[in-house]
């Protein structure tokens, strides 16, 4: 039986759901979303 168990390269954290806090990290696109907002990466 020939099983894949695929998983997304960019998972995004959440705000409110599941639960407050649930990715507690600044690692991979968390981390630009905060620095854009905080305007710390400009063009």
């Amino acid at each position: 039986l020939p099983l894949a168990i695929i998983r997304p390269s960019i998972v995004g954290s959440s705000w409110r759901e599941p639960i407050p806090g649930w990715v507690d990290n600044y690692n991979g696109p968390s981390g630009l979303v905060v620095a854009t907002g905080k305007g710390m990466l400009r063009t």
